[in-house]
């Protein structure tokens, strides 16, 4: 890879966890001349519980509402890229039909993307196996290499 542009996607959402993957990536892969794409993965609901009609303007707000703290978030990631002098994009995808950990695995092929960094919640193996990790699918449907940082213990 001597000479050719790495493109390394760290996956972010705002948590402790993937502010340490980030900081881990600058601190441990990053190297001149990489690419850094930042993704965050919005999941958003447009309907109400079933059974109940939504209310269309409490949805706009939770929209918007939600759009506004993403779009703080992902600034924050292109700040702190610029800091560390990191080349790179911090972007935001909706999450739509698909879970988070598929639309990282779609970001991932359609950028070519050489590596994915992300972090974990720790959660234990009964409620991994309930609720699924994002983590658990990114790493086992990528076609790239995946690290999973994991929680200072």
């Amino acid at each position: 890879m001597a000479g050719k542009e790495r493109k390394v996607l760290v996956s972010v959402d705002g948590s402790e966890q993937s502010l340490r993957a980030f900081d881990w990536y600058c601190e441990n892969i990053h190297k001149p001349g990489d690419f850094c794409l930042a993704l965050n993965v919005t999941e958003f609901s447009m309907h109400g519980l079933p059974g109940i009609l939504s209310n269309p303007d409490a949805v706009v707000d939770e929209y918007k509402q939600k759009k506004q703290v993403t779009d703080k978030l992902m600034s924050d990631f292109a700040d702190k890229m610029r800091q560390k002098g990191i080349k790179g994009s911090a972007d935001t995808v909706p999450g739509g039909g698909s879970s988070p950990g598929e639309e990282i695995v779609k970001m991932a092929e359609s950028n070519k993307v050489s590596l994915i960094v992300m972090g974990t919640r720790g959660l234990g193996k009964i409620r991994r196996t309930i609720l699924g990790s994002v983590s658990d699918y990114v790493l086992h449907h990528a076609q790239c290499p995946v690290v999973i940082v994991r929680p200072e213990q």
